[in-house]
């Protein structure tokens, strides 16, 4: 007879797998005790790392809670370092000095000594900024995390005198009696960190300020007779996109000379958040329009009419 080759092999086994004897020895292998002598009554094992069932006989299930074992490596990973962590190990520090040849002094006063000549020549300018940003933006990444605010949080009322209690009584004390005396104005609108309220003009007017500076600058244009001011209330408006949103932003004052165009003012006391975007939006805008549009950012420029 002629043997038979893998394939024929194969398609026999195929043929007696889907065979209805088969299945029904399948389906009683692990339940009838009586055809398979060598069967045992099996109990479920669950894995203390992915909670993951598995079929096990009395005497493994008693041997494996002993143990604490896991359903594969990768779980068994996990238990060995949670052991691990938070604590030293002498031996692995020894076996990195020996494999790590900047541990020998002579070796790494060679490599500083040449790195030192490198950074004086030039050679590795470009690599200290692309550490410097990678750096950078390493930081910035770890302060936005839930774990960098609270190291801050903690750093902060270090270094706060503030948070201590004798300190804050003191200037608490003091604050109320320069409110009492008058020597600082308390903001019209409480919960502000900003002064707010109205102010009338020569001709009778009321006009809302959001500031100090706005306050200063109403009552300078107030004393000029030649001009004619008054607080940007939707006239002028110039959109802009911010974080892939459409925005308007509104100009602070309008200013009128006789025999002259209008002046745009915008007062700045910081260049946070979208300032800059919207001023440069606003310079473009007011350019094809004709109108001059100037920016004060500093109380000196206030009184310098060259400016504006």
């Amino acid at each position: 007879m002629k043997k038979l080759s893998k394939y024929h092999k194969s398609q026999i086994s195929k043929g007696l797998r889907k065979s209805q004897r088969h299945k029904t020895s399948q389906a009683n292998k692990d339940v009838v005790g009586k055809r398979n002598p060598n069967w045992k009554p099996k109990v479920i094992y669950i894995c203390p790392v992915c909670s993951k069932e598995i079929l096990v006989t009395e005497k493994n299930f008693v041997y494996l809670t002993k143990i604490g074992r896991t359903c594969s490596r990768k779980c068994g990973s996990v238990i060995v370092a949670n052991k691990i962590r938070g604590k030293k190990r002498p031996d692995v520090s020894l076996r990195m000095k020996e494999s790590n040849p900047m541990s020998n002094p002579e070796i790494a006063k060679r490599q500083s000594k040449s790195l030192k000549k490198r950074f004086a020549s030039g050679e590795l300018d470009e690599l200290r900024k692309k550490l410097s940003m990678s750096g950078k933006r390493n930081r910035i990444k770890y302060n936005m995390s839930i774990k960098g605010r609270k190291k801050i949080a903690i750093r902060m009322k270090k270094n706060n005198p503030m948070f201590r209690k004798e300190i804050s009584r003191k200037v608490s004390k003091a604050m109320r009696l320069k409110y009492k005396n008058g020597d600082i104005i308390p903001p019209e609108l409480l919960g502000n960190r900003f002064l707010r309220g109205y102010f009338t003009d020569k001709n009778g007017e009321t006009h809302h300020y959001d500031s100090s500076w706005e306050l200063d600058r109403m009552k300078f244009l107030d004393n000029f007779l030649t001009i004619n001011w008054k607080k940007n209330k939707g006239d002028y408006k110039v959109g802009y996109l911010f974080k892939g949103k459409y925005k308007n932003y509104f100009p602070d004052f309008i200013i009128h000379r006789k025999g002259s165009k209008s002046i745009i003012i915008e007062e700045i006391g910081s260049w946070f958040g979208n300032k800059k975007i919207k001023i440069k939006r606003a310079e473009k805008y007011f350019s094809r329009k004709g109108v001059k549009y100037v920016v004060i950012s500093k109380k000196s420029e206030l009184q310098n009419r060259r400016t504006w």
